[in-house]
């Protein structure tokens, strides 16, 4: 494994600046690897990079796997997926479909092999809803990513952090910022799942079929320093033609803790069509919603 091996970096100048930042202030704790794997002699490793959806996997594959290797979830610095900014006239759009993507990678960073995977060129007929998709799958990475994160929080996610927040020049990365500060859905959605207080259920599946047994458990996570107290939870399953079914569940909201609220259990209707599954949190001084949409696959 490639992390075993010696390097310049890792063997000298890594361990020469940990030195200085001890030296500097000895109360925090320093790093000096960045998304090393536990290997020997470093049994522990450091912090992860987890880039399911992008690097390998599917986006969907972060929680099954944060249950095999827990210790990986401790303190994740990076995840997520590249998306075309707001403000994009450095790809020339005008020469859709033939965009130069050598020079787009070269001097730009955009990754089309990995595009070509997850969110295809060809698929679309004009830029602007390529952009528009690349930008709604990376809403969906970090979102999600971000609550499966927080769902096992202190069991055992300490933390994770934001990777690339804001470009320093014209490119395609993985930040939420474009070069100019302006927003990509991303952003909206990395503010949505850092809420001080969100609710979270199991996920959807992308496909379910009239007739499917589902039971999706739903928590509540806080990182407030107080009890929510009186907490009021609803979830609404909605399918085609006005078809819905409600569950209801009252109670407190630990300080800064995740608790489960209840299951969702219901058969899929025979409603061929998009299902969505609608999350409401509400509390004397604040509230919070969340969405999982799906189809009902024709029988």
């Amino acid at each position: 494994m490639a992390q075993e091996l010696p390097t310049w970096n890792k063997t000298v100048l890594d361990r020469s600046v940990k030195r200085a930042f001890e030296k500097a202030d000895s109360t925090r704790p320093v790093i000096a690897h960045s998304g090393v794997l536990p290997h020997p002699p470093q049994l522990d490793g450091t912090d992860s990079h987890l880039y399911f959806g992008w690097y390998h996997g599917e986006e969907r594959d972060l929680p099954a796997f944060l249950r095999a290797v827990p210790r990986l979830g401790r303190f994740v610095t990076e995840f997520g997926a590249q998306a075309v900014p707001a403000t994009a006239d450095f790809c020339e759009p005008e020469h859709w479909p033939d965009l130069d993507w050598e020079r787009l990678g070269h001097t730009h960073a955009l990754q089309k092999a990995v595009f070509d995977k997850f969110v295809p060129p060809a698929d679309h007929r004009t830029f602007e809803g390529w952009r528009a998709a690349t930008q709604e799958y990376q809403a969906v990475v970090v979102r999600r990513q971000i609550e499966a994160l927080r769902r096992i929080k202190y069991r055992p996610t300490g933390g994770f952090a934001q990777f690339c927040f804001a470009d320093g020049h014209p490119a395609v990365t993985w930040s939420v910022l474009g070069h100019d500060r302006e927003p990509k859905l991303g952003y909206h959605a990395l503010r949505d799942a850092c809420r001080p207080v969100i609710v979270v259920a199991d996920r959807l599946p992308e496909v379910v079929r009239p007739g499917d047994a589902l039971a999706l458990d739903v928590h509540v996570i806080s990182d407030l320093r107080r009890v929510v107290e009186d907490a009021r939870i609803t979830a609404i399953l909605e399918w085609e033609h006005g078809g819905s079914r409600t569950w209801r569940w009252r109670g407190d909201i630990p300080a800064d803790g995740c608790q489960r609220v209840g299951t969702v259990q219901i058969v899929v209707p025979g409603a061929p069509g998009p299902v969505a599954l609608v999350l409401r949190c509400g509390w004397d001084d604040g509230e919070t919603d969340n969405r999982y949409e799906a189809t009902i696959a024709p029988t």
